[in-house]
């Protein structure tokens, strides 16, 4: 058993924000012309009338955003024993996520669980974890931590993952198949990472695939490694990321997007990757509130940030109150070479006080 000191969340100051946006060098914005590293997703989404888990915070429209409320957890129906094996806990863990329903854990202070296998939500299901800020899931550096199912909606709340591994894509959290919804609230993933470079794939700690709406607040990302998208990859989802900070995260891919041709295998979005907001979701909009980008590095383009949106379709980028720091494009042989915080295609996009 491994105990830890949960580290403090980062915030942005939100008195030195307030002034006018400066954008100089490191945002581009690209008119509707073609591919710059998207491609949008084969996937046929069926409509999927489910309300997404986790609450909504903030205004309906543009501008800052509070964070997600953790949801009440005080009547769980499974209560997972922390105090034995590392097998028994993860099969505990397996059969409370097949069977669904809001899982909690029973130790009394913090605990570092290594898998012994990956965990996966099955299709159709609904569930809840909740690590209380005192549980730490990890992958042991050999393994992915958790896998969503078709039509499955899963909040995550309070938990920690680290040491994640996986070669294609979403090494903590990864939805295998389309639709469904995805909640993160109050989490931190650090050295989560995936090993294969290639077009659309990545995502360090989570990659989402048409999700009605993926929500990530109050989470922290740090030393989390993609294909591309560092620490998220988001494919035809709504998304929606508040108050959270991502810290050294890396797209090691090479060439750009599938666009570029055989030599287009990522190294895009050094912390978070977007590929169309349309597709499947509840709304066709990428929100970003309240949130911090320090350190991140891309090989080909968008140091930080890569958003491509589907041209025609109403989709919508707004950016307030975030804070941009020492993001990178560092590549060598980039196909592309821009973009060191942020990089915009397609749709309208909305800066403000960032």
């Amino acid at each position: 058993m491994i105990r830890y000191a949960r580290r403090p969340k980062v915030y942005p100051d939100r008195m030195r924000l307030r002034r006018p946006l400066l954008l100089l060098a490191t945002l581009l914005l690209v008119p509707a012309c073609g591919g710059g590293g998207g491609g949008g997703s084969s996937a046929d989404p069926a409509a999927y009338p489910a309300t997404p888990t986790g609450g909504s915070g903030g205004t309906a429209g543009g501008g800052f955003l509070s964070p997600l409320t953790p949801l009440n957890t005080s009547s769980p129906n499974h209560t997972i024993n922390t105090s034995q094996s590392a097998d028994l806990v993860t099969a505990a863990l397996q059969a409370a996520l097949t069977a669904g329903g809001i899982i909690v854990f029973n130790n009394a202070g913090p605990v570092t669980i290594t898998l012994t296998a990956e965990l996966s939500l099955p299709a159709f299901q609904t569930a809840i974890i909740d690590g209380n800020n005192s549980v730490t899931l990890s992958g042991g550096n050999t393994r992915r931590i958790l896998q969503k199912g078709y039509l499955s909606l899963l909040t995550v709340q309070r938990l920690r993952f680290i040491d994640a591994r996986t070669p294609s894509s979403g090494a903590a959290i990864n939805v295998e198949n389309w639709d469904g919804a995805l909640t993160v609230i109050d989490c931190d993933f650090e050295n989560c990472k995936t090993t294969s470079a290639g077009p659309d794939i990545g995502g360090g700690a989570i990659r989402a695939t048409g999700q009605t709406h993926l929500q990530i607040s109050a989470c922290t990302f740090l030393d989390c490694w993609g294909g591309n998208g560092g620490a998220v990859v988001s494919l035809g989802c709504q998304l929606t990321i508040i108050d959270s900070t991502f810290d050294t995260c890396l797209a090691f891919g090479t060439g750009g997007g599938a666009d570029q041709g055989p030599s287009g295998q990522g190294g895009i979005g050094g912390a978070v990757y977007i590929d169309g907001v349309s597709q499947n979701a509840a709304s066709p909009q990428f929100r970003l509130s309240g949130s911090v980008f320090r350190n991140n590095q891309a090989n080909d383009h968008a140091g930080a940030v890569f958003g491509y949106t589907i041209d025609g379709t109403g989709s919508s980028t707004t950016v307030d109150a975030c804070t941009f720091s020492g993001n990178v494009v560092s590549g060598i042989n980039a196909n592309v070479a821009s973009s060191g915080a942020f990089y915009t295609q397609n749709g309208n996009t909305t800066f403000t006080d960032s």
